[in-house]
Formats: structure tokens, sequence, C-alpha cells
């Protein structure tokens, strides 16, 4: 019989294994902190490009405080020669088109062009414009203070 409790050690160590992997899975995002999908962070970027004097959208940052409470932050580059109360008001309106389809947003924090470039840029699906392609060529590359 000391053959089979060591089959039944085994089997149950296996088992424990198998629960820690699972539970590990189901409660990664939160401890780590989870935020919106890819799909809906791409259709804000392309809510905000639509407000006329907005030339691009940096970095959009999210997390869930609580299944319908949602913080957001993003970046704004507007046009040159933008005024600032026109800056002002185009973001008044990437606030409301935001909120609307997605209500969960409770919390939308918007920055207009504060973040340097090699942080604006450092966004997987960036589209960085031509002229600036060159410039960041020949900038050191330097770590980001923001994760995504």
């Amino acid at each position: 019989m000391p053959a089979l409790d060591g089959a039944a050690s085994l089997l149950i160590g296996v088992l424990l294994a198998a629960v820690a992997t699972f539970l590990t899975w189901q409660s990664r995002d939160l401890l780590i902190g989870q935020g919106i999908r890819p799909q809906t962070a791409r259709a804000i970027r392309s809510m905000a490009l639509a407000v006329p004097g907005v030339r691009d959208v940096g970095r959009i940052l999210s997390m869930y405080m609580r299944p319908d409470d949602v913080l957001v932050t993003m970046d704004l580059d507007f046009d040159e020669g933008t005024a600032a109360a026109e800056a002002a008001l185009a973001i008044s309106d990437v606030e409301q088109q935001v909120r609307q389809p997605f209500p969960m947003i409770k919390r939308l924090f918007i920055e207009s062009g504060s973040a340097p470039g090699h942080q604006r840029w450092s966004r997987p699906d960036a589209v960085r414009p031509l002229n600036e392609q060159t410039a960041a060529s020949e900038t050191p590359a330097r770590a980001s203070a923001w994760s995504t």
C-alpha cells in the first residue's frame, strides 16, 4: 500500500498546483489592476481625433476603481496656433463625447501637450508624424514614467 500512498500524494500535489494556477489566472486582473479594453481605448481615441482642433491623442491610460467606475487619463495635442479658449472647448467636447457611450467612465483627466515626445509616442499603436520621426531617432530613448 505504500505505492498507493505515494501516488495519492502526487495526485493531491498536482491537483493543488492546478487549483492554484486557476485561481491566479482568475484573480490576476484584480491584483495588478484592470483597464478598459483595447477596442474601447481605440474608440475614445477616434472620438477625440474627430473633435476640431485636436491634432493627436497621446496615451490613454485607464483603471477600474469599481465595476461601474473607471478612471481614464489621456493626452491631447492641438493644432498649431490653437487658442486656450478653443482648446478648453475641445476638451469639453471630448469629455461629453466619451462619457455618452461609456457612462462607466466617471473620472476623465485630459492633459494638453505636457508629455515629452518620447512618452507621447511610446504607445504600441502610435503613428508619429513624419517630421517628428527624424527628431525622435536623434534623441536617446528614456524610460517612461507611465505604465501601459
